[in-house]
């Protein structure tokens, strides 16, 4: 099925993420996560990429595709004298209702449901965010995927920051996660954005973190 917009697919997006809340709570598997070691370590890298490239002493970020607020968690924990601005986006409502209940005497952050009216900030980060494409052919989940880099590198001042799961083939698996071929997704980036990088980790393999940065 290639989608004409993109509702459909969001929607079977929030099903499974407003389910999987309901059931696990704010715990990783929640997310898809594999582990609680998986998520810090992805959250390690955000976190370097960050304190590498932010231009000032302080910094604000878009987390697109925020869950339960883990990595705001983790920002607060390690970069809070640094952070001016949080925004979390999702487009699970139970998800959204938890983070604002949570963190309602946070002053810097602030919770949204999807990203239409997202704001510009220096980094925007999408941790997991385009690992899982329910019901969607690959092409399909491409166009989806290049629509919101796009829209997302419109209001990146500084980084933009994904991860994605890599094969030498791509595909879909049968749970749903996508595969994307490396070659493919950076010469678009490089092409669409200019200044991509490429960061492995040996903690998460199969997996890659690109960074497209305005300097």
């Amino acid at each position: 099925m290639i989608y004409e917009n993109f509702d459909e697919l969001e929607e079977n997006i929030t099903k499974t993420f407003t389910d999987r809340f309901a059931n696990y709570g704010p715990r990783p598997e929640a997310s898809l996560w594999f582990c609680s070691k998986r998520q810090h370590a992805r959250f390690e890298i955000i976190r370097d990429i960050i304190d590498n490239n932010r231009n000032q002493n302080h910094f604000t970020i878009n987390d697109i595709g925020c869950g339960y607020g883990a990595l705001l968690d983790y920002i607060l924990k390690y970069q809070e004298k640094y952070v001016t601005l949080y925004n979390g986006f999702e487009l699970a409502q139970n998800l959204i209702d938890f983070c604002e209940n949570k963190y309602f005497a946070c002053d810097i952050s602030r919770f949204q449901f999807g990203i239409k009216n997202i704001s510009s900030a220096d980094f925007c980060v999408m941790s997991g965010t385009f690992n899982y494409a329910p019901h969607t052919s690959l092409e399909a989940w491409r166009n989806y995927l290049k629509h919101q880099l796009k829209k997302i590198w419109n209001v990146t001042d500084n980084s933009m920051v994904f991860n994605l799961m890599i094969e030498n083939v791509a595909k879909i698996s049968d749970s749903h996660i996508c595969y994307e071929e490396l070659p493919k997704i950076l010469s678009f980036c490089n092409k669409q954005f200019g200044n991509s990088q490429v960061i492995k980790d040996h903690r998460l393999p199969r997996e890659v973190t690109i960074v497209v940065s305005r300097t």
